[in-house]
């Protein structure tokens, strides 16, 4: 859940929202937020319930955790052919490494529900159905969502060397399938680096991270989504984040990740856009695809092609060129 992939999702589904016409009695409305991913090695869930309240103004219950979770409540994935049930676990998103900011909401305790991958039979293309039991005789909250195949990238191959030239396109080029709709295509530089004004200092191995296109929109399913990235930006990026001085460094290799995202994430995305720009209105239309309340459950999926050589040309670019030559490659 850590990937840039889909971050933007937190903002539209979990803003505060205090325009609600207060005439309603008291009742909870579930807030899901979850993507499940057979390549991470343990599936998060984010379940809150807002209130619509004639006394208390959201922004106040935002902040008390006892308001804003649930008690007792179950939590399943559910396969569905099969109807074979995985129950998910109450933690604090806080002891597993994803801490919440401060902003809106309570951020101690960070309730989050959680299922280990290897607990869940997944498998490609098959329907997954979350269920949520809030009990007090309240129907059963439902979201449904097909587990992704695993797309192909093909451009850079397996056997593949990168080359990234000043003036040309570079392409990178994924081959997708009727369950990924949505993708996310970003480039890793490892290389080495020994700071020249610490005495004795050794090399220590480096890396960062290129978000070479995000949100790239493929409906259509079984086709080739292509992007291609002019070279120069390469370089560009480059220099703009690895720092200028006395530096020994050596390049190692490349990694090439797609991320991809699902239908309801599209239709997420497509929705949530629908009504901006100039002449719009500004109203932003709420997206969901629970049975009841507001939220997101979709899934999601990774490929890569790892360990990717630089061509002579863009290593003598990347030493000698006047953009990255002062990085001292």
């Amino acid at each position: 859940m850590k990937n840039l992939l889909f971050v933007f999702l937190f903002l539209g589904l979990f803003a505060c929202d205090n325009t609600f016409e207060l005439i309603e009695e008291r009742k909870d409305i579930p807030v899901v937020y979850g993507l499940i991913s057979p390549v991470d090695t343990a599936q998060y869930l984010r379940i809150e319930k807002v209130f619509v309240d004639e006394t208390v103004s959201p922004i106040v219950i935002a902040q008390d955790p006892t308001q804003l979770y649930y008690d007792d409540i179950v939590v399943k994935i559910v396969r569905v052919d099969t109807e074979e049930e995985f129950i998910l676990t109450e933690v604090d998103g806080n002891e597993e490494g994803f801490v919440r900011e401060e902003g809106a909401f309570a951020n101690t305790p960070n309730t989050l529900y959680k299922i280990k991958t290897d607990e869940i039979d997944f498998v490609e293309s098959d329907g997954y159905r979350l269920e949520l039991d809030r009990g007090d005789q309240l129907p059963i909250v439902t979201a449904t969502t097909r587990l992704l195949e695993t797309p192909v990238i093909t451009r850079p191959s397996s056997s593949g060397i990168m080359d990234f030239t000043y003036d040309r396109e570079t392409p990178f080029q994924i081959l997708g399938n009727e369950t990924c709709f949505l993708y996310d295509i970003k480039l890793i530089f490892y290389y080495r680096e020994r700071d020249n004004n610490v005495a004795g200092s050794q090399f220590e191995s480096k890396s960062i991270v290129w978000e070479v296109a995000n949100g790239i929109e493929s409906p259509d399913g079984d086709v080739a989504v292509r992007h291609e990235e002019l070279g120069l930006n390469f370089y560009t990026f480059l220099a703009g984040n690895l720092q200028e001085g006395n530096f020994t460094r050596q390049f190692e290799f490349v990694d090439v990740v797609a991320d991809a995202g699902g239908e309801e994430i599209l239709d997420y995305q497509s929705v949530g856009l629908a009504n901006l720009g100039i002449t719009s209105s500004q109203d932003i239309p709420t997206f969901t695809n629970l049975s009841e309340g507001r939220g997101l459950f979709s899934s999601r999926t990774r490929t890569s092609r790892i360990g990717l050589p630089l061509s002579n040309r863009t290593l003598d670019s990347l030493i000698n060129g006047t953009i990255t030559g002062p990085l001292n490659f």
